[in-house]
């Protein structure tokens, strides 16, 4: 009965812990910087998070969401959400109202470069991304 009674505890603390991790994740932000500087698509390019789903302005169909929190830095892979096929993942830091992401994008043949293992890896041709949460209005 211990035994069962543990991995019950566990598994609460384990999904306690990605919905506060989603609750810090979401609301609505604007990209304040990108490098390198021509992946930043205009100044203040704003996007919405909400549960597991991240929407881009540009984009018809959300984003997935996937975290991983037992990693550090924590990773995040961002899929179609229709098509389920991972176009980008990467690494993130969500610290206060700034969110930093480091992602390598899905190339045209349709594979994705090694993930960066911290924001100081040279090793990973990708982007560095960082968003301002938005105040609500």
């Amino acid at each position: 009965m211990l035994f069962a009674s543990t991995i019950v505890i566990a598994v609460l603390v384990f999904s306690t812990n990605y919905i506060k991790e989603f609750n810090l994740l979401n609301g609505e932000w604007s990209m304040t910087l990108a490098i390198p500087e021509e992946n930043l698509v205009g100044k203040d390019v704003d996007f919405s998070i909400i549960g597991q789903k991240l929407k881009l302005p540009k984009y018809t169909n959300s984003l997935l969401m996937h975290i991983n929190l037992s990693t550090s830095p924590k990773q995040i892979d961002l899929c179609d959400s229709v098509s389920k096929v991972t176009v980008a993942y990467g690494i993130y830091e969500v610290c206060s109202e700034t969110l930093s992401l480091f992602l390598v994008e899905q190339t045209r043949d349709g594979k994705l470069e090694k993930r960066p293992t911290s924001f100081k890896d040279r090793d990973v041709d990708g982007s560095i991304v960082i968003c301002k949460k938005r105040k609500p209005k």
